[in-house]
């Protein structure tokens, strides 16, 4: 019985922050280029079948030295959220009448 496949946390065209356990000199803010599905096959050269346990993994438009960790699990992202444009006052004001900061 297959499973049923759910949508990819992050979109093309998506601003993330990727946070690597592997490879931390490259943490930083990126936009999500190409988002491929477990059993996907990778353009680059030699082909690769990408193995995600069932979910997505995410090129960020760069590729590490030795050309591994080219696409990034969704362990290794964040959803970079937009800035607020409320003073702390305000949103502590929203916050103390229950509305959503």
């Amino acid at each position: 019985m297959g499973s049923i496949m759910r949508e990819p946390l992050y979109k093309v065209g998506e601003e993330i922050i990727l946070v690597s356990k592997n490879w931390p000199a490259y943490n930083g803010e990126y936009v999500v280029e190409v988002v491929h599905k477990d059993g996907d096959i990778t353009p680059k050269t030699p082909p690769t079948i990408i193995d995600t346990d069932g979910g997505y993994s995410y090129y960020l438009g760069f590729n590490v030295p030795d050309n591994s960790y080219t696409h990034w699990c969704e362990q290794s992202l964040r959803k970079k959220h937009k800035p607020s444009d409320d003073s702390f006052e305000d949103m502590m004001n929203k916050l103390k009448i229950g509305e959503t900061v």
